[in-house]
């Protein structure tokens, strides 16, 4: 372990991996108080099958299924909720994931600012990163973003867990000097870049016009970063391992990575927002380590022999995944609990609980940690609201002042909250 001195994070870093083990002693240096609420969204594509993932007995007293089996040890921290109502299709579902806003029926890009960037705009000015997005299995498209800053401008995520810890700490590793020159040099790069931009304005029409000025918006919020650099505070980190052999992370491995790089960023409070995807809209990954060897998709949809086993065998590996996160969170003590308390994991996905469908009637939603402001260890029926509600919900608790969110998110729902 190394130590961090107090150094400023030039931000915009690239490079190497992590693997943690557990964190109770990350930490060494105070945290800020009182502890600030985090977020963090986990995106799971192609939908639940109602009797792999549905919860039985009542609000109280109900047994987890086998899909959410592995977040037994944090069942009283859990909120599942079920039957929020979505939009239709991998398209639509993908869409309004963070943002409440899908777009054309047939497209996967939304029309207005997603939950974790609002987020991180408000916080920026407070952590060395706004925000950080993270993916496996994803591919250079639109089905493969959930995160956009206003003007719907999409928030590409980071693949390689190399790249997502080097990001957060290389930099803040280095040698001041040279820190110092790369800021320079980020800082004449964007000088550069925005004069450019500038000078195409006077060219374009006004719908091209408004897409500019929201890059241009984006660009400047990098400019101020880079000119006033945020202080970071002594804290342990881990050393990254060297690459695996090929260079390249198994899926399985680079989710249990991120997940890590999550917890450090958040134990050291170089960023308090997150998104983790695992697999695109309408996934066709193949997951041999979860003894499954054919297109997620395709036994999504019932088409495959022994789709039923299949399909439970993936989303158990997700459950997984989900849990393995949470237990990092939990293992790092913050005040008079974790960090996990202070911090709502968020699971979602672009589809909803039906036996091998498209539907999105029944949005399967999980959140766990946030117990100062949440009624955890319960299991809620949310028939009747919007899947954009339960984002309009998040956002209030997580500190952001509105009334609506979305094209749909209107009504809080009350029972969540404390």
């Amino acid at each position: 372990m190394r130590r961090m001195g107090r150094r400023i994070f030039a931000t915009g870093a690239a490079g190497a991996a992590i693997s943690l083990p557990l964190l109770p002693s990350l930490l060494t240096r105070a945290q800020p108080t009182p502890a600030p609420l985090r977020f963090v969204c986990i995106y799971t594509p192609n939908g639940q099958h109602p009797d792999q993932w549905l919860p039985t007995g009542g609000e109280r007293d109900f047994v987890l299924s086998p899909v959410l089996a592995p977040l037994a040890p944090l069942r009283d921290r859990l909120l599942v909720m079920h039957g929020a109502q979505g939009s239709h299709n991998h398209q639509h579902g993908h869409a309004e994931c963070l943002t409440g806003a899908p777009g054309a029926p047939d497209s996967f890009v939304p029309t207005g600012p997603s939950l974790d960037q609002l987020l991180a705009a408000r916080s920026s000015r407070e952590t060395a990163i706004p925000s950080l997005e993270l993916a496996v299995g994803t591919d250079s498209n639109a089905a493969s973003v959930i995160s956009y800053a206003p003007g719907a401008l999409p928030v590409p995520p980071v693949v390689d867990p190399r790249h997502a810890f080097d990001r957060l700490f290389l930099v803040a590793n280095g040698d001041p000097a040279v820190l110092e020159r790369l800021r320079a040099q980020r800082s004449s790069v964007l000088d550069g870049v925005i004069g450019e931009f500038a000078a195409l304005e006077p060219s374009l029409s006004a719908a091209e016009r408004r897409v500019l000025d929201a890059h241009l918006t984006a660009l400047r919020e990098q400019e101020r970063r880079l000119s006033e650099p945020v202080m970071v505070d002594a804290c342990e980190l881990p050393a990254g391992p060297s690459a695996p052999s090929g260079g390249t992370f198994a899926m399985h491995d680079a989710v249990r990575h991120h997940a890590d790089t999550i917890a450090a960023a958040f134990a050291c409070d170089l960023t308090r927002v997150a998104t983790l995807m695992i697999g695109p809209s309408g996934s066709i990954r193949r997951y041999a380590w979860a003894g499954v060897d054919e297109d997620f998709h395709e036994i999504a949809h019932g088409n495959a022999v022994n789709a039923y086993d299949k399909l439970l065998a993936i989303n158990r590996w997700h459950g997984e995944m989900v849990a393995h996160l949470c237990a990092r969170l939990d293992a790092i003590p913050e005040g008079e609990g974790t960090v996990l308390d202070h911090t709502i994991v968020f699971w979602t996905n672009e589809l909803g609980l039906q036996p091998f469908g498209h539907a999105r009637s029944s949005v399967p939603l999980v959140v766990a940690g946030g117990t100062d402001v949440l009624r955890t260890g319960r299991l809620l029926d949310l028939s009747g609201s919007h899947y954009h509600d339960v984002l309009l919900t998040l956002a209030r608790v997580l500190g952001l002042d509105v009334d609506t969110f979305g094209t749909e998110g209107r009504t809080p729902i009350s029972t969540v909250l404390v």
